[in-house]
This record gives structure tokens, sequence and C-alpha cells, in this order.
């Protein structure tokens, strides 16, 4: 193909691919935001089963809390009910005194009412008050626009200044809030900049980083529209596609110009050199890269497993914009910048950590077994106060409410008593069983219907708890026909004892009932049930990940040898580096579970771009036993690809620790820290252990030559490509 014809080619993909970014734009802007609890909870098992019965029997209790100071005028208090109630987005509200006025009505003794709504809507020092709107159909459905009635009804009653508003609905607001466009775009846009001025410092030019930038935000876009058609949705996990795959966009971009700085030749045929030498690695990193991502599909929780395929399409799509996309725009813009080569100081770092591979390989595995005792220590985590930033409003009134007022977890028993037990029996066992458990120290507050219930028996019990059921307050305690009686715990319930304090709630009420007239759910047992679902996801992904890509490693090498040699590489930096959590008793959240499928999959990358130098390398080497020269040559030659990969993809990782999500953020440094220890396990551990193998064949000279001075800075060399047939 003459250069006239090849350039008209790279004009036609050039304009299809710029016609295509507004459909995708648009695409990507339509994706409907949703951060419900329900999609972030697991779908199946016993426990979200029971709390779906829960919800047919009692529905959906959606409250929004209002704290205000215990001597806030009762006047104000009452207007803001009122308020609230006038809302459509409000079923109805209460307030201490609106529960104190249906308490006396149904004969409970006067000093009994405050210690009932202690830890309910008062706080344990009587010092706070809350004002509970229970929202409607239309405010359940429309999460934000009741938080903003709310927050107006508030301001109404001159209450900003000291009031806290909190509860489930507001926490999933500012969720969505957060991951909406305008909230990602500054960071993702910070991002974008830095990937321009790598672009430019390593091509030269600032027109073709422009256009090469342009590539990069085409494989963004496509990821987004991707999912959009798809039927996904835009959440706080799926917030860090973007700047995911404009990670392996920038990486696949750089890997191609650094193989067409070292091919020989001109224009086209240049071009086709450098695609030849570039696509078989590139083809294999991004094949592991999206096994390692896919693996995230195993996951329970909905959004880690949309993530998954999705930044699987996003790493093929970044690697068509490297192979296609920039190998157009180079031939267009008139290649690289020429660079005048000067002498660079040459650091023999291989030959330094050949000659030395035993002590090199002894203190790693040292390093890393002591790491790896810090693995049985890793647990998961969720809790509501960690999706939010530390610093905003929400957050602090989030806390606030559940520290001094009621915890947010709610524990749902239901008793089922068998038909035809007289009401003043069930009711004494209602009584009996929330005594019972308000006697444990976990459990803040009890709610029954025993709670608006004075001592009544017979049928006098059974009329005022009729006229009870008139009342909103106390309906949502027991089904019309009594066959259902519902017990509403708040207790604390940190993470990573759920299970255990779940299990003594559920063994108080088993002193009191048959296991088959009892059942528990509430959001502390399916929280519980996600931990499970997030640690167990973890290990799935990482163990289906490592299989994926050590599948495809021996598949490219051929070699069990090398395949064994690469698989201990790659998993040294997630024993170290998760080793290293577990001894810090850090927690593994939502963030951190993606974290070890995807840091794998680009750790990979520099792997496959060694293995193949190393290939060449044993290819052409004469006699036997000369793996060390050979090991050596190839960590020599890969070291500038491997490192300059590498800061890309760690550059970019850190730049996510400025998401307002802190999960997301947590995820930026972990994944930033693993490809730290990935070119370290690269640059040393690999070369070391390649040393060690035998080789035959014949010595071929070895040339080096300056690369590019932001190469030379490192003290790197490279070594030029032969030229592809």
């Amino acid at each position: 193909m003459t250069d006239h014809a090849a350039r008209r080619c790279a004009l036609v993909l050039l304009i299809a691919a710029g016609i295509s970014v507004p459909l995708f734009g648009v695409l990507a802007a339509g994706l409907p935001v949703n951060n419900d609890p329900e999609a972030w909870l697991p779908a199946d098992g016993s426990n979200r089963t029971a709390y779906d019965a829960f919800r047919r029997t009692f529905g959906t209790e959606e409250a929004i809390l209002v704290a205000v100071p215990a001597d806030t005028s009762p006047r104000t208090v009452a207007a803001l009910r009122q308020r609230l109630e006038a809302s459509p987005f409000v079923q109805h509200a209460c307030t201490p005194a609106s529960i104190a006025a249906v308490m006396r009505e149904m004969n409970v003794p006067e000093d009994q009412i405050e210690p009932r709504l202690t830890g309910l809507l008062r706080s344990q020092d009587g010092r706070w008050s809350t004002v509970a709107a229970a929202l409607s159909a239309e405010g359940a459905a429309d999460r934000a626009g009741a938080v903003r009635a709310v927050r107006n009804a508030v301001a109404a009653a001159r209450l900003t200044s000291e009031a806290k508003v909190a509860g489930g609905p507001v926490v999933v607001g500012e969720l969505d809030r957060l991951s909406r466009p305008e909230a990602v775009t500054p960071y993702l846009a910070g991002m974008f900049a830095l990937g321009l001025v790598v672009l430019r410092l390593v091509c030269g030019r600032w027109g073709l980083a422009l256009a090469l930038g342009g590539t990069v935000g085409w494989s963004v876009l496509g990821a987004l529209a991707g999912v959009r058609l798809a039927g996904g949705e835009m959440n706080l996990i799926l917030a860090a596609l973007p700047a995911l795959v404009l990670v392996f966009a920038l990486t696949a971009s750089v890997h191609f110009l650094h193989y067409h700085a070292d091919a020989a030749g001109d224009g086209v045929a240049r071009i086709i050199v450098a695609v030849r030498a570039a696509a078989k690695p590139t083809a294999w990193a991004t094949a592991t890269t999206a096994a390692g991502l896919l693996s995230l599909g195993l996951s329970e929780v909905r959004p880690v497993a949309w993530f998954g395929p999705a930044g699987a399409l996003g790493a093929v799509l970044a690697a068509f914009g490297g192979l296609v996309l920039t190998p157009a725009a180079v031939l267009l813009c008139g290649g690289l910048k020429p660079v005048t080569p000067h002498a660079a100081p040459r650091i023999d770092w291989a030959g330094w950590v050949v000659g030395r591979r035993r002590a090199v390989l002894a203190l790693s595995a040292a390093a890393v077994a002591a790491c790896a005792i810090g693995l049985p220590r890793l647990s998961a985590k969720v809790d509501a106060a960690d999706l939010l930033p530390g610093s905003g409003q929400v957050s602090r009134d989030h806390r606030f409410v559940g520290e001094r007022i009621t915890p947010a977890e709610s524990l749902e028993i239901v008793l089922r008593p068998t038909p035809g037990t007289p009401f003043g029996e069930t009711l004494g066992r209602v009584r009996t069983i929330a005594e019972a458990l308000g006697e444990r120290d976990s459990v803040r507050h009890v709610a029954s219907a025993a709670l608006f219930l004075g001592e009544v028996e017979g049928m006098g019990g059974a009329r005022r708890m009729s006229q009870a059921r008139t009342l909103p307050e106390a309906a949502a305690f027991v089904t019309a026909d009594g066959g259902a009686w519902r017990l509403s715990v708040r207790a604390i319930c940190p993470p990573g004892r759920r299970a255990a304090v779940v299990e003594d709630l559920r063994a108080v009420c088993l002193a009191h009932a048959r296991a088959d007239e009892i059942s528990v759910t509430g959001l502390a047992p399916l929280l519980e049930a996600a931990e499970v679902a997030i640690y167990v996801g973890f290990r799935d992904s990482l163990l289906a990940a490592t299989l994926l890509i050590a599948l495809a490693v021996l598949f490219a090498t051929g070699d069990w040898r090398v395949w064994l040699t690469a698989g201990i590489a790659n998993l040294v930096p997630l024993v170290t580096i998760f080793g290293l959590l577990g001894w810090a008793g850090r927690s593994v959240d939502v963030g951190m579970m993606m974290t070890a499928s995807v840091a794998l999959g680009l750790a990979v990358d520099g792997t496959f771009h060694l293995l193949v130098r190393h290939r060449a390398e044993v290819r052409g080497a004469e006699g036997e036993n000369r793996g060390a020269d050979c090991a050596a040559a190839a960590a020599t030659a890969a070291g500038p690809a491997v490192v300059q990969a590498a800061v890309i993809a760690g550059v970019g990782m850190l730049a996510l620790t400025a998401s307002p999500f802190p999960p997301t953020a947590r995820f930026g440094w972990l994944t930033a820290a693993l490809m730290a220890a990935a070119v370290l396990a690269d640059l040393l551990i690999l070369p070391a252990l390649l040393a060690g193998l035998s080789v035959r064949g014949r010595v071929v000279e070895r040339a080096t030559v300056p690369f590019h001075p932001l190469i030379e800075y490192v003290g790197l060399t490279t070594e030029p490509l032969r030229q592809a047939a």
C-alpha cells in the first residue's frame, strides 16, 4: 500500500471514529443513575427471600429523620410536622409529642412514655428529639425529591442551622448526586489533561497529542455507550469506569508510540513494523486484562458484576484505539518528533539483578512470606457511612443521628402466632420478647405494637389494638388480621460483628417462640450477607482471574517453566499488598474487592512485554546455559516499556483518589500500590527467575540506543526492534 492510500484509509478511520463520538456521548449522558440499597445487596439467598417477604407483609418502611434540639419550641416542631405531612412525598410524620399522645390514649402510664421514646425519637441524654417522615409511594420513587421537600420544610421552619437530616433516602440521594456527570467530571478532566501531557512528552507534538487524546476519549465514551445499550445503570462503582478505560487507552497508545520510535523505516512502512511488533503483546495483555475484569461477573453484588464486563469492553476498545486509531493518527500527523540522539548514562541494572539473583530471590521470598501472614486477617466490610465523603454534611448528619439518637441499621423480627391464639396471649409474648431483646447490650431500642399499648387484658386489649391500627404510627407493627406481629430492633451492629449480633438476638427470640413462628430479617442481616458476598466475590473473582490469566500466559509462551515463573511474579504484588492490608487491620470493601482482578490484569501487561522480548532472545541464543544473558537482555530491552506503562497506569489510578466516593478513592490508591509492586516484581523477581532457565540457540548482538528523553531521564535504555519481515 502506498503512503497516499494509507493516509486516505487513516483519514476515513478517524472520521468514522469522530462521527461516532457524538452518538457515544448521547448514549453515555443518558445512563440512568441507581444507587438503591437493593442494588448493592445479594439478589438471592435466604436473607433476601425473608426480607422480600417482610416487605410484602408490612410494606417498604423508608423514613427521613430530622433531629432538632430538645429545647426547640413545641410549636415550631408541630409546624414542621404539618409542613412535612403536606408534602406529596411524605405519607405521615411523627414527633415525640405525637407518639406520646397516642401512648396516653392507649393507656400507657406517664412514667413509661419517655423511656419508650428514648432510642427511637429521643437521644439517650435527652438533648435531641427527632421528627420522622415516612415516605409515600411517590417519595420512595423519587428520593431526591423527597429529600428536597424535607429540607425545604426544615428551612421554612427556620431550623436549617441546627437540624440534622438523615436516613436511608438521604444517603441514597447523596450517592446518586455523587454518581452524576457533574460530580465526576472535575477529576476525569484532570486525568485527561494529565494524559495529554504524557502523550505530548512521548510523541513530542501537541497536535499529535491532541489527536491521540481524541482516540482516548472515543474509547471512554464507547465503553459508557456499551453499558447503556446493554441496559446498565450508572452507580458509584461504574463511576470509576471512565478513569479505568482512560488508563487502558493511554497505556495502549504509549506502547504503540514506544514501538514506533524503535521501528526502522519511514511512513507507512514504519507504521506497519510498529503495529506488527505491538500487536502480540497488546493483544495478550488486553485478553488477560479482560479476563481479570470478566471474573468480577461472579460477584453477587450487582454493580460489581456490571463493572467487570463494562471494563472488559473498555479494554477491548482501548486496544483497538492503540493498534488502529493511534497508528492512523501518527500517520496523518507526520509521525513522532525526531529526537536528537545523545549519550545517556547506562546503568546495567538488569545485569546487577541477574548477577545477584539468589540474594534478590531470597530477600523477596522472605518479604512476601512475612506479608502473606497477614492474609488470613482480611475481612469484608459494608458500612453506609463509608460510602460518603467524611467531610460532607450528609455523612456528618448520618453519623450524628446514628450515634446520638438511633442506629441506622434495623433488625426486623416477625412473629407469626398459631392461628386462633388469643390476642392477649400474643401481645404478652411480643412484650416479653421486646423486653428480653432490650436487655442485650447491642440493642438501643425495640419498637412493636406493645410500645403503644399499656397493660390491658382480654377484649379491652383487642379493642385498644383495633383502635391503634387506625393510627399510622402503630399500624405498621401488626397486620390487620393479627397474623403477623413486627418487632423493629435498632441495634449497634459494627461491621465484621453483624453475624454475631444477629445470631445473639435470634437466640433471644427462640427462647420465647418456636423456630417456625419467628423470622429475622431487616437491613442488618442483609448487610451481613453483603459482607459475605463481597469477601466470597473477592476470593472467587481473584481465583478465576488467576486461572484465566495463567492459561493465557501458558498458551502465549508455550513453556510451562516460563508460565510458572510468570505466575509467581504476578502473584507477588497481590500477596504483598493485601497481606499488608491484613496486617494493618483494613477490611475489604466494595471498591477494594475489584482491585485484585483489575490490578492483576494490568500487571500482566508489563509481564507480556518482557516475556515476548525474552522469547525473542531465547530463539536467538547460542549454546547452553545462556539463561542469565537472555533474561538480562530481555529486561534491559523491555524495561522502559514496562516502567512507562506502569507509571501511566499508576498515575492515572492515583487520579481516582480525587473521587468524592471513598471506595473509588481507595480503589485508586490500592491499584496504584499494586502497580508499583508489579513493576518491582517484573524488573527484579521475573528476570531473576528467568535467569535460572537454561536455553539453547544462537547469540545475537544487542545494540543499545536512547529511546526518548522521558526514558533517558530515569536512566533506562532500550534496544531497537528488529525490522519485521
